[in-house]
Formats: structure tokens, C-alpha cells, sequence
């Protein structure tokens, strides 16, 4: 029995999803829409916000596990390099393992996002239970 494949899903982060992100989370750090702001803290463009990329994977950890993913998924990331305003990110994964220590099975992948370039700028885990498989 083999394991469903991590769904790929890709997203532009657009200045006007930045700034609506910005405007829910009361983000209103100037780095994330400036580009004199973002160049003073070191960027060569202003960056998206962690969570927001962060969303990217839990999306397609969602269409993977369904409910199991709303009700009790793990994701657990490491930031490697900043989202410039205007980029594209895929999510990528592979499954790793299978977690039988607890009341039902949890199915582990490796996750990650990517620019087009294959470059990746988050990598984890995300867990939940088992999705069904064919």
C-alpha cells in the first residue's frame, strides 16, 4: 500500500495579499512593504511574512489529510530564506514514515516550499492521521 503524494501547491504573493495579511494580522512593519524599509533591515526587496508562506504548506497539508489536518495535524518549520514580494512558492513533499506510537497511525512527510529556481526557503514536517489511500 503506498502513500498518497504531497499535493503541489504554488501561489504569487502579490503586494495586495501582502498587504491584506498585513492588515488582518495588524503587521504593519514597513519591511514587508517598502522598499527603502526593507533595504535598511538588509533585504534587497521587501519580504513576505513568515506566516503567510508558512500557509502555503498547511494548505496543501489540508488537501492532503482532509479533516485529520484541521483536527490535530503537526507542522513544525525552519525558515531558510526570505519571500520577496512578488515571487512564486511551490510546496513539495514525500512521505516519510508512518507513526504508530499513538491511538491511530500518523502518516509524516518531509515538506517543503520552493522558489521556481527549485531554491527552498522553508523545509519540516507535517503529520497527521492517515489520509485514506487507493
Amino acid at each position: 500500500m503506498s502513500e498518497p503524494m504531497f499535493p503541489v501547491v504554488s501561489r504569487t504573493f502579490t503586494v495586495e495579499l501582502v498587504k491584506r495579511f498585513g492588515e488582518w494580522n495588524n503587521d504593519n512593519n514597513m519591511l514587508h512593504y517598502d522598499d527603502d524599509a526593507a533595504r535598511e533591515a538588509g533585504f534587497p526587496h521587501p519580504i513576505i511574512h513568515s506566516p503567510l508562506s508558512a500557509s502555503l504548506i498547511s494548505e496543501a497539508a489540508r488537501d492532503l489529510f482532509g479533516t485529520a489536518w484541521v483536527c490535530g495535524g503537526i507542522l513544525t518549520l525552519r525558515f531558510l530564506r526570505p519571500v520577496y514580494v512578488g515571487e512564486t512558492v511551490t510546496t513539495g513533499g514525500t512521505f516519510k514514515s508512518l507513526d504508530r506510537s499513538g491511538d491511530e497511525p500518523r502518516a509524516v512527510y518531509e515538506v517543503w516550499a520552493a522558489k521556481p529556481n527549485g531554491e527552498k526557503v522553508i523545509v519540516g514536517e507535517a503529520s497527521a492521521a492517515r489520509p485514506a489511500v487507493a
